[in-house]
């Protein structure tokens, strides 16, 4: 899915998977193995969104509020 206005889907994203529990878990474990140690790689590689959150943690946010 993609903001209306954004032509180059710069703000598509996964809305969500379905998929088993090992399949999810061998997903992340293969992000970490594959996520590179030197620190100036990791900053070009991972850009914030403030306008992205996740569940857990919107519900965390809100409830310490």
């Amino acid at each position: 899915m993609a903001e209306e206005d954004d032509p180059l889907a710069y703000s598509s994203g996964i809305q969500s998977v379905h998929t088993d529990v090992h399949t999810g878990c061998a997903m992340i474990e293969e992000v970490i193995s594959n996520w590179p140690a030197k620190n100036e790689i990791q900053q070009r590689m991972f850009v914030a969104n403030g306008k992205v959150t996740l569940d857990v943690i919107a519900a965390m946010q809100s409830s310490t509020a």
